[in-house]
């Protein structure tokens, strides 16, 4: 299973910038602080990035850039084959093998970028976008990216198989490597403290509807994730109706 290992959040609400702050590796991370310290801004940044529920004019702070959450996670050799090899099967094979070579020099560790466009008409919605928080990374998906449609007449000529390889699968970049990492991310809900008790056991039924005890204190806007403690197969089948919902939500 995909961990978090370190969180770093700038120009949300309250938040100027957080800095590296690691999670426990134990799996229980306390945040302690004085009233209006930030807390609560931290839990609402956390869960904006892990769902689709999108930011609004009051996440965002006057006259400074758009919020932004860096999410470092690492991640098994083992999930990387089973997980993302076949999710990867359109794009260019060797761009494939050099995110491989790349994240596995780096101990399967990776920083993803979570960050948000301004509406694209007024009234209308933040924009939410993924990006692989790595340049060097991307400078070498950039050196070993096959040529695509419009590449000079000596670039295109250069090797008849690759350029015929090249119509064919798509070029690999931070961003859509991003957005195939982010749906293996851990999954986000925000617990209302003030409002419910925390439930030993979340049921979601199939219409995305909370059930059971504290579950009007659970913050899930519709088409958003959740974990599931239920049994792995319910998890799973779960995961994937809410990643369906997240791909909607996000571009």
């Amino acid at each position: 299973m995909m961990k978090l290992l370190e969180f770093r959040i700038t120009n949300f609400r309250s938040i100027v910038d957080t800095g590296w702050s690691r999670f426990s590796p134990d799996g229980t991370t306390v945040f302690v602080g004085q009233n209006e310290s930030g807390k609560t801004s931290i839990l609402e940044a956390l869960a904006k990035s892990l769902s689709p529920s999108n930011i609004d004019e009051n996440d965002v702070r006057h006259g400074s850039p758009l919020p932004e959450i860096h999410l470092r996670m690492s991640m098994s050799a083992e999930e990387y084959d089973e997980g993302f090899e076949l999710s990867f099967e359109d794009y260019q094979s060797e761009q494939i093998a050099v995110v491989r070579r790349y994240l596995q020099e780096k101990n399967w560790t990776f920083t993803l970028r979570c960050y948000w466009s301004p509406p694209p008409k007024p009234g209308e919605s933040y924009v939410g976008r993924f990006s692989l928080d790595d340049s060097a990374l991307g400078r070498l998906l950039e050196e070993s990216a096959l040529p695509q449609a419009g590449a000079s007449p000596d670039e295109a000529a250069a090797d008849e198989t690759q350029t015929k390889t090249a119509k064919t699968e798509t070029a690999l970049t931070v961003e859509n490597l991003g957005r195939h990492l982010y749906q293996e991310a851990p999954l986000s809900v925000l617990f209302q403290s003030d409002r419910a008790l925390l439930p030993d056991k979340i049921d979601i039924g199939p219409d995305f509807t909370l059930k059971g005890e504290g579950a009007s204190g659970l913050k899930l806007s519709e088409g958003s994730r959740s974990r599931s403690q239920r049994p792995h197969e319910s998890r799973s089948a779960l995961k994937k109706q809410f990643s369906q919902a997240r791909q909607s939500a996000y571009h």
